[in-house]
């Protein structure tokens, strides 16, 4: 997840929602050096319905990182209000 956030400034789509173990480590993990590097993030439609342990702090982190003033009102929704 690491990896795949290092590169969070050139993903337009990122779909985790058949990856079964994420959890909010990895979510945290996901978006560690957004802020660090001050990198735009270009991110246009995260998918993340199929990860069931993927909790509320995680949908918080998501909402901030991107800069969402409306709340995600579940881990099922996508993300594609950003089109």
């Amino acid at each position: 997840m690491q990896a795949i956030g290092n590169k969070m400034d050139r993903l337009e789509q990122l779909d985790i929602s058949r990856c079964r173990s994420v959890t909010d480590y990895g979510v945290e993990l996901l978006f560690s050096n957004v802020n660090k590097s001050n990198k735009n993030i270009r991110l246009k439609k995260l998918a993340v319905q199929g990860c069931p342990s993927i909790g509320e702090h995680s949908t918080t982190l998501i909402e901030r990182k991107l800069g969402l003033t409306t709340p995600l009102f579940t881990k099922y929704l996508t993300m594609n209000h950003f089109l």
